[in-house]
């Protein structure tokens, strides 16, 4: 159940993030649900359906470089298994700062592959579009991961999954 589950949320995540990406919207959906099933159910659990979702990604933008499976996922999964020690998991508000920082993490990697193709370097308006797009990807991804910890943990709950805010009763204290 729990494979499906995570399945379905990748699936959910990659249409989402590529239905907002086709109106020309950065919406990090696929690294907010990758964020959760990581901290949720380990990256054992995650990374092959975000890793497929993120070679659709890649394959749908047309990028030569899959750089969501190579770079983005990544490190995505190391900061949801930081915060899965680390982090405050039981505030739903709280969580809004993982969802800034994944965004800030995330974004300058992608930037920084389109900012460094020649026909880009020292054009001020590629600067200032980059500054938009990153400023999307972090407020997105800031608003977005408390909403996706809520919606999800009440999918969770008829179906016996573990949930978000669950994680630190848990989890073993790593400072005792």
């Amino acid at each position: 159940m729990r494979g499906w589950f995570l399945s379905v949320c990748a699936a959910l995540g990659l249409v989402v993030e590529l239905w907002a990406g086709d109106g020309n919207w950065l919406l990090p959906m696929w690294s907010v649900t990758a964020f959760y099933a990581t901290v949720v159910h380990g990256w054992r659990w995650s990374l092959f359906p975000w890793a497929v979702a993120g070679v659709v990604v890649d394959v749908t933008y047309g990028r030569a470089f899959p750089i969501t499976t190579v770079v983005l996922l990544p490190l995505t999964l190391l900061l949801a298994r930081f915060w899965r020690r680390e982090g405050n998991c039981r505030l739903l508000a709280a969580q809004a700062i993982p969802g800034a920082i994944l965004g800030m993490v995330l974004c300058l990697p992608a930037l920084w592959w389109e900012s460094c193709r020649p026909e880009n370097i020292l054009a001020w308006r590629l600067m200032l579009h980059a500054g938009f797009l990153g400023l999307q990807w972090v407020v997105g991804s800031a608003l977005l991961l408390p909403a996706v910890c809520w919606t999800l943990d009440r999918a969770a709950k008829p179906l016996s999954l573990p949930r978000y805010q669950e994680i630190q009763q848990r989890r073993a204290d790593p400072h005792a």
